[in-house]
């Protein structure tokens, strides 16, 4: 038993001892605008794409995470929300947004800290339920992101990203057309 209890002690600190990151949350501030992305940008992933996804012509976003689970830092599970001001031509949309949003990291450096991150079926609520020339069944939709980026601090620090986001509704949990934003830089602190 006291061999059992040693060996907790000594994997309970090793761990603690490996966290690469002691912040727990990020507040990220993005932008996106079509006219100043040149066409050479990387287009949304096949796999978030429909034929008739329409895409913004621009727009603002902010976003907050939390880290509620964090595997020896090679992969954490976030939770989070977001709030989104997006444009097509005269249009406006407002989204609001809560996901859960799982992160890979690539390596961990003293203050550098690279990561992959996904977020699948995040349930939002628009303001209105047209949208660039689309018509939508309800005002509640689902966001998907994929994105990368990285983290620059310990404890606080800056953090940057790229994501690519679409929202879409959803007939028995198969993705149905929406509307996406093909790239959005993000810059925001973590504490």
């Amino acid at each position: 038993m006291k061999k059992i209890a040693t060996l907790a002690l000594c994997f309970c600190a090793v761990q603690s001892a490996i966290q690469a990151f002691p912040s727990r949350q990020v507040l990220h501030f993005s932008y996106y605008d079509d006219d100043r992305i040149t066409t050479q940008m990387p287009r949304t992933p096949n796999f978030m794409r429909s034929r008739r996804d329409v895409g913004v012509d621009r727009g603002v976003m902010a976003l907050y995470e939390y880290t509620i689970l964090d595997a020896l830092g090679t992969v954490s599970l976030h939770i989070g929300g977001n709030v989104g001001r997006w444009e097509s031509g005269l249009e406006q949309l407002v989204t609001g947004s809560a996901f859960l949003s799982g992160r890979l990291w690539v390596f961990h450096l003293l203050f550098f800290h690279p990561y992959f991150e996904y977020s699948l079926l995040g349930p939002t609520i628009i303001s209105k339920d047209s949208f660039a020339n689309m018509q939508f069944k309800s005002n509640i939709l689902f966001q998907n992101f994929f994105g990368v980026g990285m983290d620059i601090g310990e404890s606080r620090g800056f953090s940057v990203d790229l994501k690519t986001i679409r929202y879409y509704e959803s007939d028995n949990f198969h993705p149905q057309d929406g509307f996406r934003v093909p790239i959005i830089a993000s810059v925001g602190v973590i504490f």
